[in-house]
């Protein structure tokens, strides 16, 4: 399977078209946009994209740890409500994240723009990182638990449903069906793609509420860069 997938991106070109022109292309023609902008606050680090790669490799760490519970959440309910905590802690230590860049790099100002762009190439670097996690997990560890464990909870359900006669469940029967389905049939290239796509997807909508949050403005001092790093 990992050989399959790996000709898959060689055949399609993912990491040279969308890695490629995204991370590299984009984010370079994105900075010569906000040129002015850095210059003006005298606050920006020599390259945004090195510090949103090192506080994203901190996020992605995160996802991993939570996203070991996933696979154990299916079948104990301890790990499921901790899998749940952790995710929707993942708001709060984006937001510290961004606020430690803002005390400790840019001296404790930082704009609206430059923080969403910030935390946006921040999500992308974590989602990216665990993306690779996901890979292997899927590719060498999985072995179909994840699809089998979706199967056996869908016939615990339809049987739940059948015994209390719920029969205005039949809609949601057939979803979990389809559901169930769909993932024994994905490889793990595509569960990863799946995965990565949702940590994005949401990783961009808390990008604007977070900026808004951890942007401030003002003349004051803050730390020296140099002593201050991640």
């Amino acid at each position: 399977m990992g050989k399959h997938f790996l000709h898959y991106l060689g055949e399609s070109g993912f990491f040279t078209t969308f890695v490629g022109s995204i991370v590299t292309d984009g984010f370079h023609k994105f900075s010569k946009i906000m040129k002015k902008d850095i210059k003006n606050e005298q606050r920006q680090p020599a390259s945004l994209m090195h510090y949103a790669m090192n506080y994203g490799t901190t996020l992605g760490v995160y996802y991993v740890l939570k996203f070991i519970l996933f696979p154990l959440s299916l079948t104990n309910g301890v790990a499921g409500l901790l899998f749940l905590a952790l995710t929707v802690l993942v708001p709060v230590v984006a937001y510290r994240l961004a606020r430690h860049f803002r005390d400790h790099v840019t001296r404790g100002f930082i704009s609206g723009t430059l923080a969403w762009s910030f935390i946006l190439q921040m999500f992308l670097f974590a989602s990216l990182l665990t993306a690779v996690a996901h890979y292997v997990y899927f590719a060498y560890l999985d072995h179909g638990a994840v699809a089998e464990s979706f199967a056996t909870a869908a016939e615990t359900y339809k049987t739940m449903v059948q015994e209390l006669g719920m029969g205005d469940a039949t809609s949601q029967l057939e979803a979990i069906a389809q559901t169930t389905e769909m993932l024994t049939k994905m490889t793990a290239g595509e569960m990863t793609l799946n995965m990565f796509s949702n940590n994005l997807f949401w990783g961009c909508l808390l990008t604007i509420p977070l900026a808004l949050i951890v942007h401030r403005k003002g003349d004051a001092p803050g730390p020296d860069t140099s002593t201050n790093e991640q």
